[in-house]
């Protein structure tokens, strides 16, 4: 039996192993096989059918495809509607959607230039039975009865203190129409559609006043102009659906369709000009015209006014002050408002260029808000998402989701270029919480170029850029410039974009420059910096024009920083403050490189304190070097390449400079105030001189004692260079300035300093010092009280304490294991110092305490011997049993 159940099991076994359809075909002799094929809609499959008994089963599942579609779009036009076509790749299935209306015909004075329908030659006949002077409300339901209305204006009946109200949908036919009141005659009524129609309205003129109704000091209200052609021929003005020109209210109008008044000013989709305010309206209207272009009016002159619920989907083309909106709105000294309205057709033209309007201004404190934009905006300069140029206006909660802000050409004044190019504004006034999606395009020379605005007048907080920015000058994921004369707080700004161009570039901004103390805080950037000189992960060039303190806070860049010149850093190119001014808690990871001036956070920094702080980048780099009368200097560390005073900051960045410029350290290249606090775990190489591993040098030119200049500094990487390099510090120099009359003794302090990493170079090299040189420059001859008619000097001297190194050192002359050189004018002092490391000089291993290279006025006290383990004493031997 056992034999029999095996046997079983293994012709089994090799059914499974050698059919495709396994013990099926096994158990049914006769099989017949068939392949599906997949498709985008079912899997495929192997079907097997016994022949005998017709038992079916499925094996070898494929996935089905899935539609590829590919999609085409189809504008509409007056004679089908609009649709989007996708056609799946795979299969050819085809369907339509995203269904866009029949469009109107449009006439430039003769047939329609789509379909050649002509349209009727004659006027509409006018009907006037319906007037009557003594009445003040009125009911028209044809479209003699409007020709009626407009005879009656145009002929001096003003309508004022009227109602006529729309009481049926009205056809015009495409008949020639002529607009209700003219340059002399307005119409001074209330005009109430109840939400009627008002279609296929033609106007072709070589006038001025150009609309349903030509000018108009009364109110228009709740009605629809639908498949309109407007064309104007000449340079003339006010053009609109609507209305040519108004001094009253608009609201709850909507225009639908063209108007071709290239050559004229003041053209809108459903205003030409207005002196009032406009509200929930929406135009679906291609608009072009010359200057003063807006998808609602071309131009708003207006006192303090409220723009609320307006929304455009047509395209508008312009030459100079074009707007989705607005053209033009004018507030002069009143405040104005745009709030809750959207724009989604595409404006093109050459200067003041915006989503919203070419050009707004108004008194301090006008704002739009709630807003969005949505479509690409092109010109030359003075071009933003929202707006070209905005003065006093700020712009609040708004978005600009557009496919792309471009520019192509600069404004020249005097000897400047200049671009104005912005995802909300080219050149605008304050921004908050503000997010731009767009790409922000500008490959000409001019400079202002940035993912909210190009030129910021006055402040930005709360706002995001996604956006790539790609500019020439003053180029920033924020702003390009920014410039802010009251003391401000600054918070929340982000930016993932890319940013490319040449000089002053930021993750954040180009260049800010402050006139009174700003804080600055919870900043962060993530997108990649490239270009040449002035580059920071969030500032390129951040300045006072008068001293100010800066407070920055809670700063993060992920971005590279790629320059081919100086200033470069993961934070800052260049920052400056007042004394007090600080940078705290910021953090970089990413890779940092130039030519000189190169920091981890900062490339240069003048009285800017920076503490509390991290770069856990990849690299930072420099290629090579600035001359300096006699001297070839990079300014290289791995937080600031030359700056001020420093603390409580760690390097895990290796630091390798292979060209020949001095200052290097894994923390600064060189400061110029006190360094506490710090830690250096990487290795530091460099082909040139002053190398440390915390800083390259550190110097102050003191005019009082510094009691606590340097304190707390730990190096646990190898560090290597050619002349004065040390385990902490390359040189340590100090200077006492006291005019020509002197005789002051100062004194300045360092403790804390560690060094465990090997250090080498050629001359004075040091495990803690390479260099030190203390002394007075102050001495002279004295002209007063009291040593008046005397030569005097004043002295300078350093005192250390608590100094500890471990690291092997060597080089070729004055080589020591605290200090390789030394040099005071008074008398200093090196107190309770350790030193466990070997000391090898021309390559020959020393004995002995070389604790110091070369010395003058330096004492040394209480060397602190390293503690040497004492055996332990041998184990007797026990007695024998």
């Amino acid at each position: 039996m056992k034999k029999i159940f095996c046997s079983f099991l293994l012709l089994t076994l090799v059914c499974i192993a050698f059919s495709s359809c396994g013990l099926f075909k096994c158990k049914h002799k006769s099989v017949s096989e068939r392949t599906i094929t997949r498709t985008c809609d079912s899997d495929g499959y192997t079907e097997y059918t016994c022949n005998k008994c017709g038992e079916v089963t499925t094996e070898n599942i494929v996935p089905k495809l899935g539609h590829n579609y590919t999609d085409k779009i189809f504008a509409p036009s007056c004679v089908a509607e609009g649709y989007t076509e996708h056609n799946c790749e795979n299969c050819g299935n085809i369907y339509n959607d995203s269904i866009v209306a029949i469009t109107a015909h449009r006439f430039n004075g003769g047939d329609c230039i789509y379909c050649g329908f002509k349209h009727p030659e004659e006027a509409i006949t006018s009907d006037i039975e319906w007037y009557s002077a003594d009445k003040a409300v009125f009911t028209i339901s044809t479209k003699e009865q409007l020709a009626g209305l407009a005879s009656l204006v145009n002929e001096g009946t003003t309508f004022a203190n009227t109602v006529i109200y729309l009481n049926a949908d009205i056809d015009l036919g495409y008949a020639p129409w002529i607009p209700i009141g003219n340059v002399d005659n307005a119409f001074a009524g209330h005009f109430v559609g109840n939400g009627h129609i008002i279609s296929s309205l033609n106007l072709s003129s070589t006038g001025s006043y150009v609309g349903l109704f030509g000018n108009v000091t009364g109110e228009l209200s709740d009605f629809t102009v639908d498949n309109a052609s407007v064309f104007v021929g000449g340079a003339n003005n006010y053009i609109g659906i609507l209305c040519g020109y108004t001094t009253n209210k608009i609201t709850k109008v909507n225009v639908d369709g063209y108007v071709d008044a290239k050559d004229s000013s003041n053209v809108g989709g459903i205003v030409g000009s207005t002196t009032f305010e406009i509200t929930f309206c929406e135009s679906v209207t291609e608009v072009n015209g010359f200057d003063n272009v807006g998808g609602i009016a071309g131009s708003a002159n207006v006192s303090t006014t409220v723009f609320k619920g307006l929304v455009n989907y047509g395209n508008v083309k312009g030459s100079t002050y074009s707007g989705g909106l607005f053209g033009v709105l004018n507030g002069g000294n009143s405040v104005i408002y745009i709030d809750n309205s959207q724009n989604y057709g595409d404006v093109s033209g050459m200067s003041y260029i915006g989503g919203i309007a070419g050009h707004v201004e108004g008194k301090v404190s006008s704002i739009i808000q709630s807003s969005l934009s949505s479509a690409s905006i092109s010109g030359e300069y003075y071009v933003g998402g929202f707006v070209g140029k905005a003065v006093n206006v700020a712009i609040s909660n708004c978005s600009n989701e557009g496919t792309k802000i471009s520019a192509s050409s600069c404004l020249l004044v005097g000897d400047v270029y200049y671009a104005y190019l912005g995802g909300y504004a080219g050149y605008g006034y304050s921004f908050d919480h503000c997010v731009n999606s767009s790409d922000i395009e500008y490959l000409a020379r001019g400079i202002y170029v940035g993912g909210i605005a190009g030129y910021i007048s006055d402040s930005v907080t709360e706002c995001s850029n996604s956006g790539n920015i790609t500019g020439y000058d003053l180029v920033g994921g924020i702003a390009g410039y920014v410039v802010t004369p009251n003391a401000i707080s600054v918070i929340n700004l982000s930016n993932t974009g890319n940013i490319a161009g040449k000089s002053k570039l930021g993750g954040i901004a180009g260049q800010w420059t402050y006139a009174n103390p700003i804080t600055f805080g919870e900043i962060s950037n993530s997108g990649k910096v490239n270009g040449t000189s002035f580059l920071g992960g969030v500032i390129g060039n951040f300045n006072y024009s008068t001293p100010a303190v800066l407070s920055a806070y809670n700063l993060n860049s992920t971005g590279d920083v790629i320059g081919t010149e100086s200033h470069i850093g993961g934070l800052f190119g260049y920052v400056n403050g007042k004394d007090s001014s600080t940078i705290s808690n910021a953090s970089v990871s990413a890779n940092i490189s130039g030519l000189y001036l190169v920091g981890g956070l900062i490339g240069k920094a003048d009285t800017v304190k920076l503490s509390d702080s991290k770069n856990d980048g990849s690299t930072v780099t420099a290629t090579g070097f600035i001359i300096e009368g006699e001297d070839t200097n990079v300014y290289l560390g791995g937080f600031v390449g030359l700056g001020y005073q420093v603390s409580g900051c760690t390097n895990t960045v290796d630091i390798n400079y292979t060209s020949l410029g001095n200052f290097v350290g894994g923390i600064a290249g060189k400061s110029t105030s006190e360094i506490h606090n710090c830690t250096n775990d990487a290795t530091i190489t460099s082909n040139a001189s002053i190398v440390g591993g915390i800083a390259g040098q550190a110097q102050n030119y003191a005019t009082a004692s510094n009691e606590n200049f340097a304190s707390n500094l730990v190096n646990n990487g190898a560090v290597k260079g050619a002349d004065k390099v040390g385990g902490i510090l390359g040189v340590l120099y100090h200077e006492v300035h006291h005019g020509s009359c002197g005789g002051y003794t100062l004194t300045t302090s360092i403790s804390g300093l560690k060094n465990s990493g090997n250090v080498s170079g050629k001359n004075k090299i040091g495990g803690i010092i390479g260099a030190v040189h203390v002394n007075n420059t102050g001495d002279g001859w004295c002209d007063h009280w009291p040593y008046n008619g005397h030569y005097t000097y004043s002295y300078f001297r350093l005192t250390a304490t608590n100094l500890n190194n471990s690291g092997d050192v060597s080089g070729i002359g004055k080589v020591g294991e605290i200090y390789g050189y030394f040099y005071s004018d008074g008398s200093s002092t090196l107190d309770n110092y350790t030193v466990t490391g070997n000391i090898t000089v021309n390559g020959e291993l020393l004995e002995g305490n070389y604790d110091v290279g070369s010395n003058t006025n330096l004492t040394l006290t209480n060397r602190v011997a390293p503690e040497v383990e004492e055996e332990a004493p041998e184990a007797e031997e026990a007695p024998a049993a």
